[in-house]
């Protein structure tokens, strides 16, 4: 096998790592796939490189998942851990992780809900599941605050969470967002004759997508 450190500067960020391969002396050994072990820390990256970190060999809906919705942002840190086979390689037989802590992000959740802007928080990508855990956003003219957006993606299921809390916010804002194309759909256009000209609310935003 071969040990190797990595140090990157460029418009993705400053990156700093280790990688290791182990070949197999046989390559028709079934039992010895080899190995390969990558471990990178970065430092002052863009959201917009996220796919030089992020392995191709990943569920494909995953993949597309974050290709489609994970737009921006402005990466303070982040940490990345790939550990597999060189052959083959399953999911249950690798290791991938990602995290990131974002500034000025940008997520599209799913399709008709309105766009979450100005992420600040931390976003992590463990194997089938990825996470993110805002600080503070932006959804249309909202503040939302202690918000989390979760992709969980296996053979049986492929399911998107949505969860925040709004303070003071403008209502006719919030109706807005009721009014939201996929929200029409979910709620069977019940909602369509609600209105609120004036005044504020406390609400909390519990969205859940299969």
């Amino acid at each position: 096998g071969s040990y190797k450190l990595l140090s990157l500067d460029g418009a993705y960020g400053n990156a700093l790592g280790e990688f290791q391969l182990s070949i197999p002396r046989k390559v028709e050994d079934e039992d010895d796939l080899g190995r390969i072990s990558v471990v990178v820390a970065l430092d002052n990256g863009d959201v917009k490189y996220k796919n030089f970190l992020i392995p191709y060999t990943l569920d494909e809906g995953l993949l597309n998942w974050l290709d489609n919705n994970i737009q921006q942002g402005m990466v303070k840190k982040g940490n990345f851990i790939y550990h597999g086979p060189l052959s083959s390689p399953t999911q249950e037989m690798k290791v991938v992780q990602l995290w990131l802590d974002v500034e000025q992000g940008h997520i599209s959740y799913a399709e008709g809900f309105p766009p979450v802007t100005n992420v600040a928080g931390e976003f992590l990508l463990d194997q089938t599941d990825a996470v993110a855990t805002v600080t503070r956003a932006n959804i249309l003219s909202l503040s939302v605050h202690d918000a989390g957006v979760k992709l969980s993606i296996g053979e049986e299921q492929r399911v998107i969470n949505v969860q925040g809390r709004l303070e003071r916010a403008p209502s006719e804002t919030v109706i807005a967002f009721l009014h939201s194309k996929a929200m029409q759909k979910l709620t069977a256009n019940v909602l369509n004759g609600w209105q609120s000209p004036q005044g504020f609310a406390d609400a909390r935003i519990n969205v859940h997508v299969p």
